[in-house]
């Protein structure tokens, strides 16, 4: 669709571009409970449902779907049992790159108890989160805007 409308297309960064201006801006904010700072959020769950909205997240992924379809099958012998290799090689990325994933829920956990407890912290990161996505959208709209006027 957006090949043949270059101007729908056009609009559809420039609208991209604002909203990540928006979202930047919104980091500047005084802390406000609507804020993006999730300091105020108390709500607790339990590991199971955490285990659970994590699994939901991860079979609903894309790019998961994506690596097991277009790089797996590269491995793969046709004149074996093509599942059971499938299967296997699923495995062993599953395997490799599970300790990757408890390092980093372990980390992030420490990391947000820090946090929650370092107001000083907290606006440091909300001013290089804002300013990263301001900074981001700020620069695509420049790029399209000089694209548009030729400059």
């Amino acid at each position: 669709m957006f090949q043949h409308s270059p101007k729908i297309y056009l609009i559809t960064k420039l609208v991209g571009a604002a909203y990540l201006i928006y979202l930047g801006y919104r980091y500047f904010k005084p802390f406000a409970a609507n804020s993006p700072s999730y300091a105020g959020d108390t709500t607790h769950k339990t590991l199971t449902s955490v285990f659970y909205e994590s699994v939901l997240v991860e079979l609903t992924n894309p790019k998961t779907a994506l690596f097991f379809i277009a790089f797996l099958p590269q491995f793969v012998n046709e004149s074996d049992g093509i599942v059971l290799q499938l299967l296997i090689l699923g495995a062993i990325v599953t395997l490799t790159a599970l300790p990757c994933d408890l390092l980093v829920a372990a980390s992030a956990s420490k990391a947000a108890d820090w946090l929650s407890k370092n107001r000083r912290a907290q606006r440091v990161q909300e001013w290089v989160s804002g300013s990263i996505l301001a900074g981001l959208g700020g620069y695509i709209a420049i790029n399209e805007i000089r694209d548009v006027l030729k400059i």
